[in-house]
């Protein structure tokens, strides 16, 4: 809580739930009424409490929803990418990740989702995989024999990739196998 010189309570934790640091930063993701937004740490409002979910997505970027649409912020509440995917951000992880990630920070891209299917975007909304896949997965270290990242795509049971930026290195030629 945030008290006077007196001791006097002027702001309580009480009224948040939910409390998510952000990074390194010292503000908090937090729930009030139902709704999600971001305080400092003299509880005041850094980014209004108006999204149905929020998630720290790293380099100061969050990915938000409302009316079930996602987009991304700064925290400084600007709107980087619209509210207007169906699904937004999505990374598959290596074994030596420790925590989950949901912008390729390296690249700065989101797998995302329109009209029902997937593509891929930057924080920027340019579209760098067009939206025309069943699946969209963002990779990090080996994701071929031949790449060292990249972007794996699926479509009709088929895979193949993009490198990180937007280039396509191989066709969807290959069965897609679902691990298990």
């Amino acid at each position: 809580s945030v008290v006077d010189n007196n001791n006097k309570v002027l702001k309580s934790m009480i009224d948040y739930s939910n409390l998510v640091q952000v990074g390194n930063k010292h503000c908090f993701i937090a729930c009030k009424n139902g709704y999600f937004g971001v305080i400092d740490s003299l509880l005041e409002i850094a980014v209004p409490f108006i999204y149905s979910s929020m998630k720290y997505a790293g380099n100061d970027l969050l990915i938000v929803s409302k009316n079930n649409k996602y987009g991304c912020i700064n925290l400084q509440n600007e709107v980087l990418v619209p509210l207007v995917y169906e699904e937004l951000g999505n990374v598959q992880l290596t074994e030596l990740d420790d925590n989950e990630v949901f912008i390729a920070t390296n690249s700065g891209l989101m797998a995302a989702k329109l009209g029902g299917y997937y593509g891929a975007i930057d924080t920027h909304n340019k579209i760098v995989v067009p939206f025309e896949y069943d699946d969209v997965i963002i990779e990090r270290g080996d994701c071929s024999s031949s790449v060292r990242g990249g972007i794996k795509i699926i479509k009709n049971h088929r895979y193949g990739y993009f490198d990180l930026n937007g280039k396509l290195v191989e066709p969807c030629v290959r069965y897609y196998v679902l691990e298990r």
